[in-house]
């Protein structure tokens, strides 16, 4: 069976909340600690889905 390599750039916290930021998802009233959690709790790809969905429908 022939392997398919993992390209993808695995993206740290900072670079996350970042990437969060450019669909309006707001960390200013939490600090960075907080967000860091949260993303290790949260799927940051089901935030990242969300934010895009909510921004698409003007709900932020």
């Amino acid at each position: 069976m022939e392997t398919i390599p993992y390209d993808k750039v695995v993206l740290n916290e900072e670079s996350k909340i970042e990437q969060l930021k450019k669909y309006n998802v707001n960390f200013d009233n939490a600090d960075m600690d907080f967000a860091k959690q949260f993303l290790k709790v949260e799927s940051f790809s089901f935030v990242l889905e969300y934010a895009k969905y909510a921004k698409k429908r003007n709900y932020i």
